[in-house]
C-alpha cells in the first residue's frame, strides 16, 4: 500500500531533503510552501499523513493544522520545527500527533511516520477487560458507555492495551506519546496518566493503570 503525504514547509532545501526521505519509503504526495495552498489541497484531496513547519509567512503551521483537522479529522500530523522549548513542543503536540525539532534526522522522521501509520496496518479493534478501543473510529467504549478521549489519552490507552503484560517506562511514554527526545522536569505525563485513570475507571470500569514505583506503569484488570 502506498501512503499519500502533504508536506508544508517554506524552506525549499529542507523540503527537498524531507521529500527524498519520503520517496525512499515509497510514499507519494505534494509539497506546498504556504498554508493557504495546503488548505486548498486538503479540501480537494485525501491524505494519509501531513508534515508541517510552524513558523512561516501568513498562517502559522499551528493554524493550518487546526483547520486541517476540521477537513480531515483523522489526519495524522507531524510538526517539523526549529521551536524547541518545552511549552512550544507541548502546544504543538496538543494540536498534532508528533513533534520533531530541527535539525533532524531523516531516519528518525521515517521511523516516526511509520509509528503514526502503524494503527492502520494492525488490528482495528482492541479489547481489554470491558474496554474496547477502535483505532479506525477513534473511540473507546467502557462497558456500554462511550468514553470521550483526547488524542494523547487515546494513544496512551492504545499503548497500554497493546502491551497488557508489560511495564512501560515513563521515558518510553514521554518519547512515544508526548514526543520528547529528552526528558525535562515536567508533570505533563502525570497529568495525562491521571486523566486516563479517571476516564477508564468511571461507571462500570474494571481496568486500572498501576504505578510501578521507580519503573513506570502497567495496565491491570481487576478481579470480578
Amino acid at each position: 500500500m502506498s501512503y499519500r503525504f502533504l508536506l508544508l514547509e517554506d524552506d525549499p532545501e529542507i523540503a527537498s531533503i524531507v521529500r527524498q526521505g519520503l520517496f525512499a519509503e515509497g510514499y507519494e504526495g505534494e509539497w506546498v510552501p504556504e498554508g493557504a495552498r495546503a488548505l486548498e489541497c486538503l479540501q480537494s484531496q485525501k491524505y494519509d499523513f501531513m508534515i508541517s513547519d510552524i513558523l512561516m509567512k501568513g498562517m502559522t503551521g499551528l493554524e493550518v493544522v487546526r483547520r486541517a483537522k476540521t477537513l480531515q479529522p483523522d489526519l495524522p500530523v507531524i510538526f517539523l520545527s526549529a521551536l524547541s522549548a518545552d511549552e512550544e513542543r507541548i502546544l504543538g503536540l496538543s494540536c498534532g500527533d508528533d513533534y520533531l525539532c530541527k535539525p533532524f534526522s531523516v531516519a528518525e522522521l521515517q521511523i516516526r511516520i511509520r509509528k503514526i501509520l502503524q494503527p492502520r496496518d494492525s488490528s482495528a479493534v482492541l479489547t481489554y477487560g470491558n474496554l474496547k478501543l477502535d483505532r479506525l473510529k477513534r473511540k473507546v467504549v467502557c462497558g456500554t458507555e462511550l468514553v470521550d478521549m483526547q488524542e494523547r489519552e487515546f494513544k496512551l490507552l492504545d499503548l497500554f492495551i497493546s502491551n497488557p503484560h508489560r511495564i512501560i517506562s515513563r521515558e518510553h511514554i514521554l518519547r512515544e506519546i508526548c514526543g520528547y527526545n529528552h526528558f525535562p522536569s515536567t508533570n505533563v505525563l502525570d497529568v495525562l496518566i491521571c486523566r486516563l485513570r479517571e476516564k477508564i475507571s468511571a461507571g462500570t470500569g474494571r481496568v486500572s493503570i498501576r504505578t510501578v514505583r521507580g519503573v513506570g506503569y502497567k495496565i491491570h484488570l481487576e478481579a470480578v
